[in-house]
This record gives structure tokens, sequence and C-alpha cells, in this order.
């Protein structure tokens, strides 16, 4: 799976619906939503952002978690490879955050307001 599609993907599940659900909430065709991630195919920048709107997020947001996908990922590896004691996580974090722009550290939060609940 391709990386715009991977994160369209990671986003529907935050969000907590499905590719039926997208398609309606994006008004796209289901038909093409199947088609790109069945097989594998780039969605046109008109159908992104249609995606994006479905989403709730702004294109803007959307480039900016491709841009950063990399950097969370591989900090995410070296998260498992590595044990760390709370206060360094803690600490790892926070310079990561002094790095992010106010959308990006909203979106930080509205992961991680998913993943407990």
């Amino acid at each position: 799976m391709n990386k715009i599609l991977r994160i369209i993907k990671n986003l529907t599940i935050l969000k907590g619906i499905n590719e039926s659900e997208l398609a309606q909430r994006s008004s796209v065709p289901q038909s093409t939503i199947n088609s790109m991630f069945q097989n594998n195919n780039m969605p046109s920048v008109d159908t992104l952002l249609k995606i994006c709107d479905g989403l709730s997020i702004k294109a803007s947001e959307f480039f900016t978690i491709y841009e950063n996908d990399y950097i969370l990922y591989e900090e995410t590896q070296n998260l498992y490879q590595r044990s760390f004691t709370a206060d360094e996580t803690i600490e790892r974090i926070s310079n990561k955050l002094i790095l992010m722009s106010d959308e990006e550290k909203l979106l930080i939060e509205e992961v991680i307001n998913k993943m407990i609940r």
C-alpha cells in the first residue's frame, strides 16, 4: 500500500469509519474508494481533497501527516527497539512536541485521545 493510501486508511481507523462511510462522507463513489485500496490506485487531487473533507481534516493537515510520517514511524521503531523509563519517554515526546506546530499538536492530541478510549 502506498504512503497516501496508508495514511488515509490509518485516518479512517482513527475516525472509526469504514470505507463505505468514507465514500459517503467524501461524496466519492464507493467504486473509487474500493479501487484505490484494492488496486493500490493513487487518488486524484480532487478525490484526495474530497476525502480530506470526509475525514474532517484540512488538506494542509493531511500533507503535514504525509511529511512527518516517516519521522514518526522511525521514532516508533526506535521506541520498540529500546526500553525507556517513563521519564525518558516523556522527555523524548516533549522534545518532539516543542518542534511541532499548533495544528500538529492538536492532531497528536486527537490520536492519543482515540488510543486511550
